[in-house]
């Protein structure tokens, strides 16, 4: 394996060695050498690759930002054009098994809990945010017209998988993927039900 390539291997290795420290400790317990015993590297190896625990959490983030969002365009890419199979495409790339995980979801709102009182988080998680919903926006526009506010569609579109995300995290027995998924299908049906199928269960309750 080339230089360059072991180099990368070893930075990811510590980047998920950091997201299950995070998972486990949280932010304030965390050390470099708890990365350092999880990665089974030495703490001198953590201190190559990275000079500080800021470093280490800033690329962390930048690394679960850059994840997520492979998963979701890829979904996108993969869906069929219509703007209704896009943002279904959508909303299955927030809820798939590798990105709406205990773990993950526990980390992402770790650092949503620090973009307080760092602009450096805030910065990144922002920009993720606002990219989403620029797309998931023009998507919805096509769909509405220019009648309706496609913007603040797709700000409640990606509010609602934020706040499903965490009733997963809080109430695990009660909301799961599927539950989800249910949720955010009912919510598009509502607004579009020409377009979008609300789940069957939804339908037979609604008609009882």
């Amino acid at each position: 394996m080339a230089r360059g390539a072991i180099k990368e291997v070893r930075r990811v290795q510590l980047i998920e060695a950091t997201i299950d420290g995070i998972a486990r400790k949280g932010f304030s317990e965390l050390t470099l050498a708890d990365v350092a015993e999880t990665a089974k590297l030495s703490t001198g190896i953590v201190n190559f690759y990275f000079k500080s625990k800021d470093a280490l959490l800033i690329a962390t983030l930048n690394h679960m930002v850059e994840e997520y969002r492979r998963y979701w365009r890829a979904n996108v890419e993969a869906a069929p054009p219509s703007p209704t199979a896009r943002i279904i495409a959508m909303l299955e790339g927030d809820f798939q098994r590798l990105v709406a995980n205990r773990k993950t979801v526990t980390v992402w709102y770790a650092f949503w809990g620090e973009t307080r009182w760092r602009p450096d988080f805030m910065a990144v998680c922002q920009s993720l945010n606002r990219e989403f919903q620029a797309v998931a926006a023009g998507l919805f526009q096509e769909i509405s017209g220019p009648d309706r506010d496609a913007a603040l569609i797709a700000k409640g579109f990606s509010a609602m998988s934020d706040g499903l995300w965490l009733d997963m995290l809080i109430n695990p027995k009660e909301t799961d993927r599927e539950t989800a998924r249910r949720v955010v299908r009912a919510f598009l049906h509502g607004l579009f039900p020409d377009h979008f199928v609300a789940d069957a269960a939804d339908v037979a309750n609604s008609a009882a």
